[in-house]
């Protein structure tokens, strides 16, 4: 797997990956006819990674170390991509293409791209975080009464919502359906409540080369 430096610079000279919202591939220029073209088409799908000191210095606690995907979003997505909210490949065409939605099914449970790092239009190119310590968003009802840093962290499959939840059963003797297991995205680094931001330890998103 090669990794991409974040090569948006013109749209957002300070690299703050957090603050994209690119209309096209890299953000756009003017070409010598004044007509609006893609920066860097070939940005997209690229990858980006910010070690902990990095994630600290640029971003003080808005992003950690991780791995990050540039990603376009479906534009005939329903629901809007905001902070915390997961992010799918809703076909292997769009996965190809680095298309993700933020429309969650049943099917779509189980094919995580990554969490959204803050508002984007749809149709727009942004990043996802697809590995690290990533910030999600938490569903109104989490479903474990008495949530604890260590559990098990799922894409929330009731709704489903395109949020994040923490089930009941985190035993050593727990009863787990199908649909919860394929929806595992890692374990939780803060105290998860609800309706609430909370970090939790990505276990690696079903992220493209």
């Amino acid at each position: 797997m090669a990794i991409f430096t974040y090569k948006s610079r013109f749209v957002n000279p300070e690299g703050l990956i957090n603050q994209v919202n690119d209309a096209m591939p890299g953000g756009t220029q003017n070409s010598v006819a004044g007509i609006q073209v893609a920066r860097d088409p070939g940005q997209l799908g690229s990858y980006y990674y910010l070690t902990a000191l990095e994630a600290q210095m640029r971003f003080g606690n808005a992003l950690y170390s991780g791995l990050y995907q540039y990603v376009q979003v479906l534009s005939t997505a329903t629901a809007a991509p905001a902070q915390g909210v997961a992010a799918f490949w809703s076909s292997l065409t769009n996965a190809q293409n680095y298309i993700v939605t933020t429309d969650e099914s049943a099917p779509d449970s189980g094919l995580f791209a990554g969490v959204f790092l803050n508002p984007v239009t749809k149709g727009n190119y942004g990043w996802i975080q697809v590995g690290g310590i990533a910030t999600v968003q938490y569903k109104t009802t989490i479903a474990n009464g008495a949530p604890a840093i260590g559990d098990v962290i799922i894409i929330d499959t009731a709704g489903p919502s395109n949020k994040f939840d923490d089930p009941t059963a985190q035993s050593t003797a727990a009863t787990i359906a199908l649909t919860e297991i394929k929806a595992i995205v890692g374990t939780a680094i803060t105290l998860p409540a609800n309706n609430s931001l909370g970090q939790v330890l990505l276990r690696g998103a079903d992220w493209t080369f």
